[in-house]
């Protein structure tokens, strides 16, 4: 009597093959990511803060500072306008205001402002709005 053989039909019970790394772990990342608030770094954010392009894409967050990416946030709740609101915010908690830090203090920029005519409005000693490591001198006027 002779032996069955396999034939190619009888692949399917054959073990299933491992799915690949990136199968295996597609799922929990897409999970973790609706999870972590959404931003987007682009060029043209900075143009929307008062000095935004002083410290570029840093201005909403710099990838190795996890603490400077809440002026981000902020940005973006504010629907990417610069309100009086996030101006007099001091979103990184070191005593001087978004507005202050951004060459802004009296919260009168607006994008497209000729800024040669806004008052108290500075381009010099720029600091970085959600980092309270970078915090500038100038105060109040």
């Amino acid at each position: 009597m002779r032996k069955p053989t396999r034939s190619c039909r009888a692949v399917g019970h054959l073990p299933r093959p491992t799915p690949p790394l990136t199968a295996r772990w597609l799922p929990p990342c897409l999970a973790l990511g609706l999870l972590l608030r959404p931003t987007e770094a682009r060029p043209t954010y900075v143009s929307l803060v008062p000095n935004g392009w002083v410290n570029g894409q840093a201005t909403g967050h710099q990838m190795n500072n996890e603490d400077n990416r809440e002026f981000g946030y902020e940005f973006s709740e504010a629907e990417y306008v610069w309100t009086e609101e996030l101006c007099h915010d001091d979103t990184d908690g070191d005593g001087k205001s978004n507005g202050l830090e951004l060459g802004d203090p009296c919260c009168v920029w607006y994008a497209g402002a000729d800024v040669s005519q806004l008052r108290g409005f500075s381009m010099i000693d720029i600091s970085l709005p959600g980092d309270d490591r970078s915090t500038t001198s100038r105060t109040m006027p």
